[in-house]
């Protein structure tokens, strides 16, 4: 078993060189120079220290995860394996993000991401391209489109990266994003827009019109009904009172009583009619909107390859075909 190890926050404390900063303050403009030297020198002494603390010891294996039980130690020890590799301990850095990541994940997504990029690029600075080129093709393998910042890296490490990406497109380990086929027309949704515009005039008309005209077709409809029925029906009394007349024009007496009884009918059909006609004229007035706008939608084209230039004979001479 190993020795597990166990890191406690550290304590606050005022920073050597706030005293340094507080003399050059007083002392003039003169002394930032030995200020910031000074400054300089004490964090990197102190990064060194934190590496030295969480690093594995001698005689103990590197990927032992006994003394990284607390998620605090593995954010420290992220971080001292992060700055290593910016002071260019490259060494040191593989030491301790393997560490990390080997044999079990120790960090969340994003930051396994970014231990997995320094990593490889740590073995590449240490010319050991066989063990960067497993890196990198872990990290591809996790996340295809991880790509290195050209203004952080070499041109040659970046190209390195590129020539394993390719590699296992090639090798159809990890497929890029596919595009659509540029000789295909996506299909589209289209959308009608349908105005329209209303009469006021045919408000006035009857048989419903108005009501057919303001999409009330119920309406329409029984007004339709009603005034139809009462002008048949005044029409039609009307004939019979002629057909009861005489040749001279007058009603003989035993008809007389049958016509009057369809002239009842006849003034009251009439009545009906015009009480009808004038309703359906109010309702249809009430009712009634200069405009209408109704959005409608359009069943989507099918793709369709485009036709590329060409040019046929045909009974009529030469058609030249374009496609854009």
């Amino acid at each position: 078993m190993y020795a597990r190890h166990s890191s406690t926050a550290p304590m606050e404390h005022h920073h050597p060189t706030s005293e340094v900063f507080s003399r050059a303050r007083a002392g003039g403009n003169h002394l930032w120079p030995l200020v910031v030297f000074i400054a300089l020198t004490w964090q990197t002494t102190e990064l060194r220290a934190q590496a030295d603390l969480t690093a594995p010891k001698k005689g103990q294996q590197v990927g032992t995860h006994d003394n990284l039980d607390d998620t605090e130690d593995t954010q420290i020890i992220f971080r001292v394996a992060e700055n290593t590799f910016r002071y260019q301990d490259y060494g040191r850095a593989i030491e301790l993000f393997e560490q990390l990541l080997y044999p079990e994940v120790l960090l969340d997504e994003d930051k396994e991401q970014q231990a997995r990029e320094y990593l490889g690029a740590s073995h590449w600075f240490q010319q050991n391209y066989e063990r960067a080129e497993e890196e990198f093709t872990s990290l591809l393998i996790r996340h295809p489109q991880h790509q290195l910042d050209p203004f952080y890296y070499p041109a040659g490490l970046i190209s390195y990266f590129e020539t394993v990406l390719h590699k296992l497109i090639r090798l159809r380990v990890i497929v890029p994003d596919e595009e659509p086929e540029p000789d295909l027309v996506a299909p589209s949704i289209t959308q009608e827009r349908i105005l329209e515009r209303r009469s006021l005039a045919l408000c006035f008309v009857p048989f419903g019109v108005g009501q057919f005209q303001n999409g009330d077709i119920a309406l329409g409809i029984t007004f339709l009904t009603i005034e139809t029925v009462a002008l048949a029906t005044n029409i039609a009394s009307y004939f019979v009172i002629q057909s009861l007349r005489e040749p001279s024009g007058f009603i003989a007496a035993p008809n007389m009583k049958t016509a009057r009884t369809y002239e009842t009918v006849l003034y009251a059909s009439m009545g009906v009619f015009a009480a009808a006609a004038v309703a359906g004229i109010i309702q249809a007035l009430v009712a009634f909107e200069p405009e209408e706008e109704t959005i409608r939608e359009l069943p989507p084209r099918e793709p369709q390859a485009k036709q590329p230039v060409g040019l046929s004979l045909g009974p009529t001479g030469a058609n030249v075909r374009l496609s854009f």
